[in-house]
């Protein structure tokens, strides 16, 4: 529980500006402390559900910590996209109702203070967390998915660090063992023995004292040299072939190729609004591109939408000595919901071009609807129908 709010006295509460500078600096720093904390939290949560992902990637494909590492960092503002809206939502709901808990409400309320004085500092700090939802949208969530990706496929065409580990079995495709005495760099190898099964009636065995991983137009190769190839055949013959230079195609053993098609979320904003692509897929994705570029647009309008919210729900209505747990369940209910809607109807824009306009739609009619509470146009959801509200100037009963 934070510290709660005293008013200045003596000189320093001399001058008015000066008292509303400070009541805000005091909200704005009680809001951001559980921002930080919801942050934190939040995505070491996500984190570390998402990570054992490329845990799995990193241990198959022989990889160290620091690729790991590296992985984790580029994957980490795409999840920040919906951690960051929700942590700030939880965390102005959390300083509101602290508020009231610790009755600062009340006496800002004595002070004069309105609800709009109250909401001003939040909308600042909103400010700054729709900074961020943009920062990461429109760069830092491409930028990192294009870095992963990159990488991923580096790591899966490793095929010395994947397929060819020094003194141990691998089995790169079911059916092949391979082992390698020892590596060294350049792609050198030594003491090589593989072991393809794939066709259960006719295994070949290959061994060969040294061979070289090399790279052509056609795809990765490993020339052997001064070796031998056992096959067996019909009836259980051995069938023995001495060599001295063999080349072993190691192409079905690359894993995926890179994709040429960037995904969405790999796109930086003039390529989801004015897809350039070519291919079928491409052009079949087209309308899920553009909408995509406008959800990314609009989502920074959802932490304003949130503080009014939390203005619409915690700061008006009857007040209550039982608490406002409930308003702040209903509150993040009806955020859920809204958010969900613009999800959907982003969706449904990608077949529909119509809708995108609802994109940007659903955030300004609900914070208008929020604004309208606030003001007292509207009623509240929350005034008590059986008994008038208390006037504003009885002290603290009710929040200005």
């Amino acid at each position: 529980m934070g510290q709660p709010f005293r008013a200045p006295s003596g000189r320093g509460f001399r001058p008015r500006m000066n008292f509303g500078r400070q009541i805000s600096r005091y909200i704005f720093r009680q809001a951001l402390l559980p921002f930080a904390g919801c942050v934190a939290a939040f995505t070491a949560i996500v984190w570390l559900s998402q990570s054992l992902r490329l845990l799995d990637l990193v241990i198959n494909q022989g990889q160290s910590a620091g690729t790991f590492a590296y992985l984790s960092l580029m994957v980490l503002p795409s999840l920040l996209i919906h951690i960051v809206p929700a942590a700030f939502l939880c965390a102005v709901l959390f300083t509101l109702n602290r508020f009231h808990q610790d009755s600062e409400t009340a006496v800002m309320s004595a002070a004069g203070m309105g609800r709009w004085t109250i909401l001003k500092p939040l909308m600042a700090l909103g400010l700054l967390v729709a900074g961020l939802v943009a920062l990461l949208n429109l760069w830092l969530m491409p930028l990192g998915m294009r870095e992963m990706k990159q990488q991923v496929f580096e790591i899966r065409s490793d095929l010395a660090a994947t397929v060819f580990r020094e003194g141990a079995f691998t089995t790169p495709a079911e059916g092949l063992t391979v082992f390698v005495r020892e590596r060294t760099s350049g792609g050198a190898v030594s003491g090589i023995l593989v072991h393809d099964n794939r066709d259960g009636k006719h295994p070949v065995t290959y061994m060969a004292e040294r061979g070289l991983l090399t790279r052509s137009d056609e795809g990765p190769r490993l020339v052997m040299e001064e070796g031998v190839i056992q096959r067996v055949e019909a009836h259980g013959r051995l069938a023995t072939l001495d060599f001295t230079r063999y080349v072993f195609d190691l192409t079905p053993f690359m894993g995926s190729q890179r994709q040429a098609v960037r995904e969405a979320n790999e796109r930086y904003l003039p390529e989801l609004l004015d897809p350039q692509g070519t291919t079928d897929r491409e052009i079949k994705r087209r309308g899920n591109y553009i909408a995509e570029g406008h959800n990314r647009l609009a989502q920074p309008l959802y932490p304003f939408l949130f503080v009014l919210f939390a203005g619409a729900f915690l700061l008006t209505g009857t007040f209550s000595r039982r608490g406002y747990a409930w308003r702040v369940v209903a509150a993040g209910a009806v955020a859920l919901v809204v958010r969900l809607m613009g999800v959907g109807i982003a969706s449904m824009a990608a077949s529909s071009p119509a809708l995108i306009f609802f994109i940007y739609l659903i955030p300004v009619i609900f914070g208008g609807i929020a604004v309208a509470i606030i003001q007292g146009w509207l009623p509240s959801p929350f005034d008590d129908w059986r008994k008038p509200a208390p006037p504003e100037s009885a002290a603290g009963e009710q929040t200005a």
